[in-house]
């Protein structure tokens, strides 16, 4: 069974405020980034997220990792959310992280169920 990252509420809140500190500061640079993010093909959840790039690993070797969006809740806990993207574009993931997304899924953890045949649905899924 292969789990994503673990992440501590620290660690989701620094990359959601050190974000929008930085979207705020440079609103041209993050709308750009944003349309960057948009463009791109995303997932409603991460088993989605996760069969596109473990697909796209097997037929086209590319590195790929799996993103989703960090959220601030009302009561002030942070969460990552049913906000997926796979990508291997350096463009995009410079773009995911200027924006706030966190990485649940690298390419080594994406190889790792390809070579140990691992089902999509063995893979503990990121709350």
């Amino acid at each position: 069974m292969i789990k994503p990252f673990r992440i501590a509420q620290k660690e989701l809140k620094y990359i959601y405020e050190n974000a929008q500190a930085r979207m705020e500061y440079n609103p041209k640079r993050s709308a750009k980034a944003t349309n960057i993010v948009n463009n791109h093909p995303h997932f409603n959840t991460q088993k989605e997220a996760l069969e596109f790039a473990v697909e796209q690993m097997k037929t086209n070797y590319a590195r790929y990792q799996v993103w989703a969006k960090v959220e601030k809740g009302e009561d002030d806990i942070y969460r990552v959310q049913n906000w997926w993207l796979s990508t291997d574009d350096s463009k995009v993931l410079e773009s995911a992280e200027y924006i706030g997304l966190v990485q649940t899924h690298d390419e080594s953890m994406i190889l790792s169920i390809i070579d140990n045949n691992i089902p999509i649905d063995d893979v503990v899924a990121y709350y």
